[in-house]
């Protein structure tokens, strides 16, 4: 089932970074996922899993990668921000796509 957000959302991963947030337990990260089915080599990495972490922290993702989540960010206020400039200008200098979403939990 597809919800409301989906179709603005999609439309506007076409063309810049969409940040996800509300309360605990609205579906963000199911939304995320269900967008990933648009995407040819979309990559998932959630803050919580100790590997993905490390992959976060070292920018070491697949930079084929077409869209990137990043889901369950810790809660660090301004940092966010900071890493998903960090993450859309790594991606802009190397050519490896858009960033998809970064997704606040």
């Amino acid at each position: 089932m597809k919800r409301y957000l989906y179709e603005p959302i999609k439309r506007d991963l076409q063309k810049k970074m969409v940040i996800l947030t509300g309360p605990r337990q609205v579906e963000k990260t199911w939304l995320a996922k269900e967008l990933m089915a648009e995407f040819q080599s979309p990559q998932y990495l959630n803050f919580d899993s100790i590997a993905d972490a490390r992959i976060i922290n070292n920018q070491s993702w697949p930079l084929k990668s077409d869209i990137l989540i990043l889901d369950d960010r810790p809660r660090c206020g301004g940092e966010r921000r900071q890493m998903a400039r960090a993450v859309v200008r790594l991606t802009r200098e190397t050519g490896a796509g858009k960033l998809g979403a970064d997704l606040e939990v």
